[in-house]
């Protein structure tokens, strides 16, 4: 049995899952620990729950400024990341780079280039192997940093995530409110403001649309949703615009399943955009820019529709609502199974790991 260590900064095992990534890892572990082949150790710098093999890592930023460190937290994170990781057979980063000189191949597992850490992780180099989850980010690694070894390996979710995605209800566009969802991190490049902006536009035909903002209860946040609520107020829509906590566990997949669409319209570029790819399989279509990532996901399906003017979407989605109600995109969905292969991933990231460590 081989020792793979994990260097994270969130705890895997953790049931708050801000974001995409933080729905695959933990899944992805224990699955490889399931295989007897790997013995999974794990470091993360957020709280814990005691969870076996875990260990925490002192914060080194200061508690008043992002950008101060304390000295001694830091020499003790090293400390503790070059004693894990020099007992090891291979390392595994989450979007980060290993803080300390290690003698094992290390891996990185990228999801974004669009923050400065993760970006900070491809440019510090030195990595036996990177894997990303499309080939449309894949060749994006590959121009920031040239020469780098990426492996792609899609996302996957566990069959009892993918099955409850598959058996989700169709929308009901007949209702007397139709809510349309952004589930995406508190992100300017995300749309937010596009998305309010074409709900006032579209005046009297989107009475019955409403816009549900998931959110971030974190101070660096704060400024930017007081933007958005002076925005719909100023619109007049803000009662038509609501701000939920990030949900989790069956929160949100009530949440998915009330929903009609969803609501992309920003800059910001998706390695992968697994929010988008589930509301498609439900059924549910997308709105968004141009996401080369998402098309190769889900490949030609009616349900993404790719605009070039974000505060038309209201326009777009009264189009697609009509068809979906009359049925001309029933069989519009592709296999849950296929897409988000729980098991093709934990293989696709073996392979990868067992191929660096007989390198």
């Amino acid at each position: 049995m081989s020792t793979l260590f994990v260097y994270s900064y969130f705890c895997p095992s953790t049931s708050k899952r801000h974001g995409g990534v933080q729905q695959i890892v933990g899944p992805l572990l224990e699955g490889l620990q399931s295989t007897k082949g790997w013995q999974v150790r794990v470091c993360h710098t957020e709280d814990c729950d005691g969870c076996e093999r875990h260990e925490v890592l002192p914060s080194a930023r200061g508690r008043r400024h992002e950008d101060h460190v304390s000295f001694t937290n830091l020499e003790a994170s090293s400390r503790i990341i070059h004693s894990m990781a020099d007992s090891a057979d291979v390392v595994l980063s989450i979007d980060r780079f290993i803080p300390s000189v290690v003698g094992a191949p290390k891996v990185l597992m990228s999801n974004t280039l669009s923050y400065y850490d993760e970006a900070t992780a491809i440019l510090a180099g030195g990595w036996s192997q990177v894997i990303a989850p499309t080939r449309f980010f894949a060749r994006r690694i590959q121009q920031v940093a040239q020469g780098i070894r990426v492996s792609v390996v899609h996302y996957g979710l566990p069959p009892t995530l993918t099955a409850r995605i598959s058996n989700l209800p169709p929308p009901t566009w007949e209702s007397d409110e139709q809510i349309i969802r952004l589930p995406h991190r508190p992100d300017s490049r995300k749309g937010h403001l596009a998305a309010i902006e074409g709900l006032a536009r579209a005046g009297s035909i989107a009475n019955n649309m409403k816009l549900e903002i998931s959110w971030l209860k974190e101070p660096r946040y704060s400024a930017y949703r007081k933007e958005l609520e002076d925005r719909a107020a100023y619109l007049g829509v803000a009662s038509r615009v609501d701000f939920t906590d990030w949900l989790d566990g069956d929160d949100r997949w009530n949440a998915l399943t009330r929903s009609c669409g969803v609501l992309q319209l920003g800059t910001f570029e998706e390695s992968f955009g697994l929010s988008v790819v589930e509301s498609l399989l439900a059924g549910r279509p997308a709105f968004t820019r141009t996401q080369p990532a998402i098309r190769e996901v889900v490949g030609d399906s009616p349900l993404l529709r790719e605009i070039r003017d974000p505060f038309e979407w209201y326009s777009h989605f009264k189009s697609l609502s009509g068809e979906l109600s009359r049925g001309s995109n029933g069989s519009s969905r592709r296999s849950v199974t296929e897409l988000l292969s729980y098991e093709s991933m934990v293989e696709g990231y073996d392979r990868v790991l067992r191929a660096v460590l007989g390198a």
